[in-house]
């Protein structure tokens, strides 16, 4: 079996096995979106871009940190946007909403700015 596909099925167990409400499940749903982006690059599957796309949108959307949660929104969005489907512009809302919550008042400005530049 090539890496990628047991590295695919572990990413796969590992989001399997985490509870739902878990602080880790937006990054290991990100790792696994990565994960069917690189398959249909590898292999080429069609459906391998819509799991990317249905796995990014969970990320996005779930209990976690904003971080990892607006970097799925990103790849969400950017997906949809080459599909031309629909719900770009809803990942494109969530992504805006996260970022508010990344540059939010908590922060210093340095810290906001710093943030925002990455983003």
């Amino acid at each position: 079996m090539p890496l990628t596909s047991q590295r695919h099925l572990s990413q796969q167990r590992a989001v399997q096995l985490t509870l739902d409400d878990h602080v880790d499940m937006p990054g290991r749903l990100n790792d696994l979106g990565v994960s069917y982006l690189g398959r249909f690059k590898h292999i080429g599957e069609v459906s391998d871009q819509y799991s990317a796309i249905s796995t990014f949108r969970k990320s996005a959307t779930t209990f976690g940190p904003p971080s990892p949660r607006l970097h799925a929104a990103q790849k969400w969005a950017q997906l949809s946007k080459i599909l031309c489907l629909p719900q770009m512009l809803t990942a494109y809302g969530v992504a805006l909403g996260l970022t508010t919550q990344i540059a939010g008042l908590d922060h210093t400005i340095q810290q906001r700015h710093v943030d925002l530049m990455k983003f």
